[in-house]
């Protein structure tokens, strides 16, 4: 960022829009907070391009501990962010 290195955090925070994303990782992913929206996007830092994992019903709000958002006990989604992006 800005040219300087900064301190990788995957921890996952709630974003304005009720979704769940790490601070600073290298692949920046957004993890849904339930409802209709993508399960997961993954953008690129250095072209802003993204790509969304959907699913055709509605998603249950997800548990969120450290970096890791499970959903539906896991049986939906199960994310967790690494510092290069998400596994």
């Amino acid at each position: 960022m800005g040219g300087a290195w900064h301190q990788v955090s995957t921890a996952l925070r709630p974003g304005a829009n009720g979704t769940w994303s790490a601070p600073l990782t290298a692949a920046p992913l957004t993890f849904s907070g339930g409802g209709r929206g993508p399960l997961v996007t993954m953008t690129d830092s250095l072209t802003g391009k993204s790509a969304s994992v959907t699913f055709p019903y509605p998603l249950p709000r997800p548990v969120v501990t450290g970096s890791t958002a499970l959903a539906g006990n896991g049986v939906i989604s199960a994310g967790t962010t690494v510092p290069f992006g998400g596994r």
